[in-house]
């Protein structure tokens, strides 16, 4: 099963006139930004590692039909408004696989030029479509909250479903809270707040990995913004904490993060979505 949507459009559409044929990616290929480095009179180079993913390419094979010239016209002008020709925005393309739903911002790259084709009874138009998605993943519809505790060897379900680093991780902490630290085992990246009189009971720490941003509520609401706490912020290892999978080889993964916290009492829950490449 295979199935992409732009902006909620249907590109597999055939009583539309719309197909998606060929050539078309199962998914978009991966791409790491590989950071090097050369030094005079050393054999070979230096690597970091640590490397960040990069953009990531989609191609869509399309396939326009239609009964008369001027109606196949009409077809190709929408698909190119679709792709947002002109509009200077990303579109969201939706992707539907045998694993689920995943949506990604993307940006059109190119259009082969279409091909045309005419018999007595079916107009054709085939064009290849390049589409640039700049996060390099996908991610799913949903965020999904998880309740950890304190230690090590703590497995979240959303990152052990991922193929690619969770990059948009939120911690939510009730207080009292005067410090904490969340390491990821696998990538060894990780984020601490120290807070010095720290949260007390009744208010909320808020951390949002992908913003970088710390927040101190007195609601529980995920997109609170009260008062800053980012003074107090900081990352670990290998940078903000985008924590990753290791593989099984039934095709699923493990994740591993350790929390150490200062509070008695305090209740850390973690919101994320599924990433996938």
């Amino acid at each position: 099963m295979l199935q992409y949507q732009i902006d909620g459009f249907d590109l597999d559409n055939k009583a539309a006139g719309f197909q998606l044929v060929g050539t078309t990616s199962y998914t978009s290929g991966l791409s790491m930004r590989r950071v090097n480095v050369e030094i005079p009179r050393m054999h070979g180079t230096l690597a970091l590692w640590d490397d960040p993913m990069s953009a990531a390419t989609l191609i869509l094979d399309m396939k326009i039909t239609a009964s008369s010239a001027g109606v196949l016209d009409q077809r190709y002008r929408y698909l190119l408004r679709l792709l947002g020709v002109g509009a200077q925005r990303p579109v969201t393309v939706r992707r539907t696989t045998a694993g689920g739903t995943e949506t990604a911002q993307a940006q059109l790259v190119t259009t082969s030029a279409p091909i045309y084709t005419c018999t007595d009874h079916l107009h054709m138009i085939k064009t290849l479509v390049t589409m640039n998605i700049p996060s390099g993943r996908w991610t799913a519809e949903g965020y999904i909250e998880h309740t950890i505790t304190e230690g090590t060897g703590i497995e979240v379900p959303f990152v052990s479903d991922s193929t690619a680093p969770v990059t948009d991780l939120q911690i939510r902490i009730t207080g009292p809270v005067t410090s904490f630290t969340l390491d990821d085992d696998v990538s060894g990246t990780g984020v601490r707040w120290f807070g010095g009189v720290g949260i007390p009971s009744g208010e909320y720490l808020l951390i949002d990995c992908g913003e970088f941003t710390a927040w101190r509520n007195t609601t529980s609401s995920w997109t609170a913004q009260e008062t800053s706490v980012i003074d107090r912020l900081s990352v670990r290892g290998n940078g903000m904490l985008a924590p990753s999978a290791l593989p099984e080889l039934g095709g699923g993964g493990t994740s591993s993060l350790t929390l150490d916290i200062t509070g008695t009492g305090a209740v850390v829950v973690v919101r994320g979505r599924r990433t996938t490449t």
